[in-house]
């Protein structure tokens, strides 16, 4: 992805997420932090320093408050001074580190020391940039879900189809049919039986009269 198509980093007042990478990086890091920003992520990436401010401060500041810090992992990364300063600041600030290896390669010590408390994301483990984010999402799902937009609906890699739902709309729809004819069985008025009279019958017997 190029830098014009990119998202604008966030500005608000919510939780983000800082997204700490080297530029020679960045195609791959941008199509990975969109599909993060898709799915309703908020981050901040370093597009977002306005003109005329002081680089070093702005961006010490962001980190400082963030919720979490990804910071993508390669060869040229850990040779960034920039990068590594980025690092070891959100370290210093106990901020929650998510380290992505982009490639895989050997880390300098001091970095693998540093980086020795933390849960490493091997993205290149993974076929697609959908199934890389569907694992992050729900490993580290109690730090990122805070940096999530509720108004903004996730995007699902695979919806589900309408026609799954039939068979369970047809059992609801049974159910309720057969709770009314229940309740309108239980609840009709009984018939009243026939009362039989406490009095005996009489019988009448007429007397016929001889002839005189």
């Amino acid at each position: 992805m190029d830098k014009k198509d990119l998202f604008k980093p966030y500005d608000g007042e919510g939780k983000y997420i800082f997204v700490s990478y080297r530029h020679t990086d960045s195609a791959l890091v941008y199509d990975i932090i969109t599909a993060f920003h898709k799915r309703g992520y908020r981050l901040w990436h370093d597009e977002g320093i306005p003109s005329g401010a002081e680089f070093t401060k702005h961006l010490a500041n962001k980190v400082k408050e963030c919720e979490v810090f990804f910071c993508f992992l390669s060869p040229e990364y850990v040779e960034a001074e920039y990068c590594m300063k980025e690092l070891h600041f959100a370290f210093k600030k106990n901020r929650r580190v998510i380290p992505i290896m982009l490639k895989e390669f050997d880390l300098p010590d001091d970095v693998e020391f540093e980086l020795s408390t933390t849960n490493w994301d091997r993205f290149y483990e993974f076929s697609t940039i959908e199934q890389f984010v569907d694992k992050v999402t729900d490993k580290d799902a109690e730090y990122l879900d805070p940096c999530k937009d509720g108004n903004v609906e996730p995007t699902l890699s695979h919806p589900p189809s309408p026609k799954k739902w039939i068979p369970f709309i047809i059992a609801i729809a049974v159910v309720v049919v057969l709770g009314i004819a229940a309740a309108f069985l239980l609840t009709r008025p009984k018939q009243e039986e026939p009362s039989t009279p406490n009095d005996p019958v009489t019988e009448t017997v007429t007397e016929e009269k001889a002839p005189a």
